[in-house]
């Protein structure tokens, strides 16, 4: 069977066209399977950022001079999460673990909370965060008086 050089072009285009079509409507693909766009158009919730963080934080606290740490934390996608963090505050270096709790809000939004052994006796450390790149990624600050520092957070 022979064919035209026409009938080849043609069915080309014609596969060509249908990996475009499939390709734009597949769209860039969220870790979840989710398109970037779907992401963009659904409400978050807790399970928004299940999984293991990496976050970075900087400030100052009027009591203690500067903060610095860095913290790997693990959400577990129903309001859980544990972690543990090497932190420099004023100066002195002060390894934890941590748990605590976290909201996520529809608009992808939220808090969390957990005890700091930092002080004696502990205290609870709040912080209010909103999530951005798609879930990979969120910025948060430190809510509690005194204290002024900020932070990201990105998915390992």
């Amino acid at each position: 069977m022979r064919f035209s050089r026409i009938t080849v072009t043609a069915t080309t285009a014609a596969a060509f066209g249908f990996l475009l079509i499939f390709a734009f409507r597949a769209g860039a693909q969220h870790p979840e399977g989710k398109s970037e766009e779907s992401f963009r158009g659904r409400a978050c919730s807790d399970r928004t950022i299940r999984g293991d963080f990496g976050i970075k934080f900087n400030g100052a606290s009027d009591k203690g001079g500067s903060i610095a740490s860095v913290t790997r934390i693990s959400f577990d996608g129903t309001g859980k999460f544990t972690g543990s963090d090497v932190s420099s505050f004023g100066g002195h270096i002060i390894r934890r673990t941590l748990t605590g709790t976290y909201q996520v809000n529809s608009d992808c939004t939220g808090k969390l909370e957990f005890l700091s052994s930092v002080t004696i006796p502990p205290h609870s450390a709040p912080g209010d965060f909103v999530i951005v790149n798609g879930g990979d990624e969120f910025f948060i600050i430190n809510s509690e008086e005194g204290v002024t520092a900020n932070g990201v957070g990105k998915r390992q």
